[in-house]
């Protein structure tokens, strides 16, 4: 878990990761939401759908 500064509200409006596996050519996930933002009880979902 990084430590995001220019956060507001413990909200933050993108959420990204970089997958790695063997042999096969890096990837990026991401998910926007403008309005409202994400907080800490959105992260169990996200990891869901890796």
């Amino acid at each position: 878990m990084l430590r995001l500064s220019g956060k507001r509200n413990d909200k933050i409006s993108m959420v990204a990761w970089i997958c790695f596996k063997e042999g096969e050519e890096p990837r990026m996930i991401y998910a926007i939401k403008p309005s409202g933002g994400y907080t800490k009880k959105d992260f169990p979902r996200f990891l869901a759908l890796l």
